[in-house]
C-alpha cells in the first residue's frame, strides 16, 4: 500500500509561509526535486500557484474548491475537489509508472488533514523567525524523529491503535468543554 509523506521547510515557529510565499525562497530546492521526482505530490492551489508551474517529473495533484483548471496548468496535473479525491488519486498512481510513495507538500490546511494519516515528514529547518502568517503545528507524541542531518530532518509517526469508548470518555473528561488537547490526533493512541 502506498504511504503518504509531508515534505515541508519550517522556520523556528514552524512557520512554512508568509502572504502566499515562501518568505526565505526555495531552500534546497534540488533535494527536493529528488525526492518527488516520479512520486505523485498533493498540495493546495496556492502552493500550486506560488510554484508557478507544475512541478516536472510529477503527479501534480491540486486540491482546490475553484473548478477545473483554475490556474491554467493542464501538463502532469489533476485539479481535485475534495481530500478523499486528492489521496486516492496520488495513491492509485504511486506503485504503477510512478514510486510506491506519494507526498503532501501544502499548504497549511492540506498539511493539516494528512497529519493524522502520514506515515512520516521530511523537514528542512529554516533558521530565524520570519512572521510566517501560515504554520505546520507541531508534531505531538506521535511522531519521532528518525533522522536529522544538519537542517533536514526525517520523522516517522509512531504506530497507533484506536483508543476504545471508555478511553476516550477519561481522556476528555478533565478538559473544559469545547476546548481539545493540542496533542488529540483522531482519538488514537
Amino acid at each position: 500500500m502506498p504511504r503518504m509523506t509531508i515534505i515541508a521547510q519550517v522556520d523556528e515557529s514552524w512557520g512554512i509561509m508568509r502572504d502566499g510565499a515562501i518568505p526565505w525562497g526555495f531552500e534546497n530546492r534540488s533535494r527536493f526535486d529528488q525526492l518527488t521526482s516520479f512520486h505523485s505530490v498533493i498540495m493546495g492551489r496556492r502552493t500550486a500557484q506560488m510554484f508557478g508551474e507544475p512541478l516536472k517529473n510529477c503527479l501534480n495533484v491540486v486540491l482546490t474548491r475553484q473548478g477545473a483548471h483554475p490556474l491554467g496548468f493542464r501538463t502532469n496535473v489533476v485539479y481535485v475537489g475534495s481530500w478523499e479525491l486528492a489521496r486516492h488519486v496520488a495513491a492509485s498512481h504511486a506503485g504503477k509508472l510512478w514510486q510506491d510513495d506519494y507526498f503532501v507538500i501544502g499548504g497549511g490546511s492540506v498539511f493539516e488533514k494528512a497529519r493524522s494519516e502520514a506515515a512520516g515528514a521530511f523537514l528542512t529547518r529554516v533558521p530565524g523567525l520570519w512572521g510566517c502568517d501560515t504554520t505546520l503545528r507541531p508534531f505531538g507524541h506521535r511522531w519521532r524523529k528518525s533522522a536529522a542531518s544538519g537542517d533536514f530532518e526525517v520523522w516517522r509517526r509512531v504506530a497507533t491503535r484506536e483508543l476504545t469508548e471508555e478511553e476516550k470518555r477519561k481522556k476528555h473528561a478533565w478538559r473544559a468543554p469545547g476546548r481539545p488537547s493540542k496533542d488529540d490526533e483522531d482519538g488514537l493512541l
